[in-house]
């Protein structure tokens, strides 16, 4: 069996327990510490007790600002009236918003990265001057970095 079937059956097979029962799915961590730690960072930042935002043992310091960014989010929506009363996993939803965008928006900017460099270091791309279209070299010389970009993106999750 080739590597791409066997990585796309095994996240299958991972996501399979994460997907059924999804609305009863809630970890040890996220019930007994990180959403009630997060709705107490929100409060002590919204009124202003700074010592309470210190939590013990738990350094998800990131997470309850990006967590704090969805609760503020979903009451603006919800004071707005474009949203109800949230249940539990629409609450869930929400504190995770934040994070989720950020890890998108982090994967995103790696690849514009990666393009990036390969444009820099393609000579060859050169505009002419006074005139805005391309000349065949140069556009050839584009066509061979999208090439490569798209050849490091599939190389990347292939391996």
């Amino acid at each position: 069996m080739k590597l791409p079937v066997i990585v796309l059956m095994l996240g299958m097979l991972a996501l399979a327990p994460r997907i059924i029962g999804l609305a009863d799915f809630l970890t040890t961590d996220g019930a007994y510490h990180w959403i009630r730690f997060t709705e107490r960072f929100d409060a002590a930042i919204s009124e202003g007790h700074w010592a309470d935002t210190i939590f013990v043992g738990h350094p998800a310091i990131t997470m309850f600002w990006l967590g704090r960014a969805g609760l503020v989010l979903e009451r603006t929506l919800r004071d707005m009236g474009w949203i109800g009363a949230s249940s539990m996993i629409e609450h869930l939803a929400w504190l995770r918003l934040p994070g989720t965008f950020l890890q998108v928006v982090f994967g995103v900017t790696t690849w514009m990265l990666n393009a990036a460099r390969v444009w820099c270091v393609q000579r060859a791309i050169v505009l002419r001057r006074g005139s805005d279209v391309l000349k065949g070299a140069p556009l050839a010389g584009l066509l061979i970095m999208v090439a490569i970009e798209i050849g490091q993106v599939v190389w990347y999750h292939t391996i």
